[in-house]
C-alpha cells in the first residue's frame, strides 16, 4: 500500500487528473488514498459480518466487539417519574440526537428566512 501511495504521489500512475490546484502531487496522493479506501470497502463488502468485525479490529481494538442491542421505540415517554436518578428521558436517545435536532432547526431557519425574503 505504501508503494502504491508513493507511485500516486510522484505522478507515475495518474498523469492527467482534472484536479490540478493547489499542486498536482497533493491531488494525486488524495486520489490514491481514495482508491485504497474504495478497494478496502469493496473487500469488506464481500466479507460476512463476523469476519469484517475481526478485520476492523486491526484498525482499532474497540471495533471488534458486537454492539449491544438498543430499543428505541419501547418507551415513548419524555418524563419518567419511576427513574430516581434522572426523571427525563435518557435511554432512547443516541449520539446523533443533537445533530438531528440541529438539522431540524437549521431547516426551519432556512425556510423562515426564505419566507421573510419573499414577504419583505
Amino acid at each position: 500500500m505504501t508503494i502504491f501511495m508513493c507511485k500516486c504521489g510522484i505522478r507515475v500512475i495518474f498523469m492527467h487528473l482534472v484536479l490540478i490546484r493547489p499542486h498536482p502531487a497533493i491531488w494525486r496522493l488524495v486520489h490514491g488514498m481514495a482508491i485504497v479506501y474504495l478497494v478496502a470497502l469493496t473487500f469488506l463488502l464481500f466479507q460476512n459480518r463476523d469476519d469484517a468485525r475481526q478485520f476492523m479490529k486491526y484498525l482499532h481494538p474497540a471495533l471488534g466487539v458486537e454492539l449491544p442491542e438498543r430499543s428505541y421505540g419501547a418507551d415513548c415517554r419524555i418524563y419518567v417519574p419511576e427513574n430516581p436518578k434522572n426523571r427525563w428521558i435518557q435511554d432512547s436517545r443516541d449520539q446523533y440526537t443533537k445533530e438531528r435536532l440541529d438539522s431540524v432547526i437549521d431547516q426551519y431557519t432556512k425556510r423562515l428566512d426564505s419566507v421573510t425574503t419573499v414577504l419583505f
